[in-house]
């Protein structure tokens, strides 16, 4: 069960002490290794029908799972299902290993707010660097659309927070633009330098300003580990 019923942000279910039982750690760390994101539409599916087989085993669950093949496989996974009567989860459209971890937690008990718990937590300490570039609104996580590299770890010092926080702009605005390959102010000779180190894995470069007209840096490592958003004077 969930410890806040009213939750209505993913900031407010988020838990760094939530404990998860040993052999459900080790289920979905064998997905993961595993590539769940690699590979065709069948074979992604089949890595969530093993993950699926492995924690019913973990959990002595005998839920089922079906795919809704009538829905294109290109559609939200959002109407995905789970049925209590029948005990089966049903999912609909793209592969996504955050809906399925969603329905198995309604499938072990939980209500609403607590599968929100179960399933958000248990990503984002098994996927750190697939969490971190996630799109967050409300209880609900999606990937970040036409993202053109890794970002890695997202960092935004405080300078860079305050500034945002004075102008009422939240960083995601342009840690978006900056994955879809929107530098925002660069001159050519930075454009043309992005252009290289998106071809050849260095260094890329944004440049914004902010509506109360600070002007902010994106940066993203070379090794794509981290990006981070600064002020100028802090590069």
């Amino acid at each position: 069960m969930s410890r806040n019923l009213q939750a209505t942000t993913v900031a407010e279910v988020l838990d760094d002490t939530m404990l998860f039982e040993r052999r459900t750690l080790r289920a979905v760390r064998a997905f993961k290794r595993q590539k769940p994101w690699r590979g065709e539409l069948q074979q992604r599916r089949e890595k969530i029908n093993a993950l699926h087989a492995e924690l019913c085993t973990a959990t002595g669950k005998a839920t089922t799972l079906r795919w809704n093949l009538r829905v294109p496989a290109d559609a939200d996974s959002g109407g995905s299902y789970y049925d209590a009567r029948q005990d089966r989860i049903t999912l609909l459209g793209r592969p996504s290993v955050v809906t399925y971890l969603h329905m198995f937690a309604r499938a072990l008990g939980n209500d609403r707010i607590g599968a929100f718990r179960w399933s958000l937590n248990l990503f984002r300490k098994m996927f750190p660097i697939s969490w971190s570039r996630l799109v967050i609104e409300g209880l609900m996580v999606r990937r970040r659309p036409n993202v053109c590299f890794d970002m890695g770890r997202i960092v935004s010092t405080p300078a860079a927070m305050e500034a945002l926080a004075a102008a009422g702009q939240d960083a995601e605005f342009f840690l978006t633009r900056h994955a879809r390959g929107d530098w925002g102010d660069l001159d050519a000779h930075d454009i043309e330098a992005n252009a290289a180190g998106l071809r050849d894995g260095e260094r890329l470069l944004s440049a914004y300003t902010t509506l109360g007209g600070t002007r902010l840096y994106v940066i993203t490592e070379a090794d794509r580990s981290a990006t981070t958003v600064l002020l100028p004077e802090e590069y």
